[in-house]
């Protein structure tokens, strides 16, 4: 038969004290976290990183559209831009004509006759004043000529054309308005320049 077995030392398991944690000791405690923090924080700033690789794909992409479809306008546009030109010589080369033809048709609706003017002009011209150029206007005509002699008794001359104009019968019944819109002197021909305007009256109400 088998001896009975005895404990070494006399001693009993029940005299051993037991292993208790000491909770206010936190350094020696246990991990018992199932997933630690520093998991979150990485996969959120891997998410965050995938999201703004996203977004700069995405951009990238819209981008490289818009300068496709800029590229094709500006092929567009190049291949008609002889034809725009063309258009828009012959849009100015069209209001130019359309310009004279209106200032043809106000010429042979208004009851001036310009060679019957020039022919008066000249035949009432006194001996010191010069008519240089005649224009005829929409508006009215336009004179520019000069007086030869000193200033003052130049532009004296001047003013009294202006006035024998004015007074003038024939050119009462043409025109409205006659003014001196510029007299200057003209020091290396010893003499003043002055422009005038014969203004046509205005139309009267029911008349175009």
């Amino acid at each position: 038969m088998l001896p009975i077995l005895k404990k070494p030392g006399g001693k009993t398991a029940a005299t051993q004290p037991a292993w208790r944690p000491n909770f206010r000791d936190v350094e020696h405690l246990p991990d018992t976290k199932a997933v630690r923090t520093a998991f979150f924080i990485n996969g959120l700033a891997v998410l965050a990183a995938l999201s703004l690789l996203i977004y700069a794909v995405f951009k990238e992409m819209k981008l490289k559209v818009l300068r496709e479809d800029i590229a094709d306008w500006e092929q567009v546009i190049e291949s008609n831009k002889a034809t725009s030109d063309g258009a828009i010589a012959a849009f100015k080369q069209f209001q130019a004509q359309e310009k004279k033809l209106k200032e043809a048709e106000t010429l042979l609706e208004s009851p001036l006759v310009v060679s019957d003017l020039v022919y008066h002009l000249g035949a009432t011209l006194p001996s010191e004043v010069r008519i240089g150029a005649i224009e005829y206007r929409a508006a009215g005509v336009n004179l520019s000529g000069s007086v030869r002699g000193a200033p003052e008794q130049a532009s004296g001359m001047v003013t009294n054309y202006l006035e024998q104009l004015r007074k003038d019968p024939v050119l009462k019944q043409l025109f409205g308005e006659i003014e001196l819109t510029n007299m200057s002197r003209n020091a290396a021909e010893e003499s003043i320049s002055m422009e005038l305007v014969l203004k046509f009256p205005a139309p009267t109400k029911g008349k175009k």
